[in-house]
């Protein structure tokens, strides 16, 4: 039996698919992982508010996990920034880490159908600003 998560995991160590796929398609597999059949939450998160303090290992580990998720994010940035101009690479890291992460603390409160049906097009906008790639849309659309 795989553990929760393994797969989201095993995709962000991956890096078969450009860099932008990459992203885009962290937000999809997120997207089906949170699935009711699939997941109550974030196991994290839950630790995070169920042991506030700070010492103690539960917690520790739960702060790491999340630690690790935006290392992996940054990384699949600056793998991108190879790739492409990316405007202030570690803001959008750090944006697109705190849409990753809505959707897991969103999910249990409106569920599926709700606000993380849109993570995905939200990362996709934050891309599209921070490559240019909106701007050129727009001049070449206009």
């Amino acid at each position: 039996m795989r553990r929760p998560g393994s797969e989201t995991r095993e995709h962000l160590l991956q890096g078969a698919q450009p860099p932008r796929q990459q992203i885009l398609d962290l937000f999809d597999r997120v997207l089906a992982s949170l699935q009711p059949d699939a997941c109550r939450g974030c196991a994290f998160l839950m630790t995070l508010s169920e042991f506030p303090d700070k010492d103690l290992p539960a917690h520790r580990r739960a702060v790491a996990a999340k630690a690790w998720i935006r290392a992996r994010m940054h990384g699949l940035v600056r793998h991108l920034a190879e790739v492409e101009t990316v405007e202030e690479p570690e803001a959008l890291a750090d944006q697109l880490t705190l849409v990753l992460e809505g959707m897991n603390a969103w999910v249990q409160a409106l569920g599926v159908d709700g606000p993380i049906t849109r993570a995905r097009a939200t990362a996709e906008v934050l891309l599209d600003a921070a490559t240019g790639r909106s701007a050129r849309r727009q001049h070449t659309t206009g």
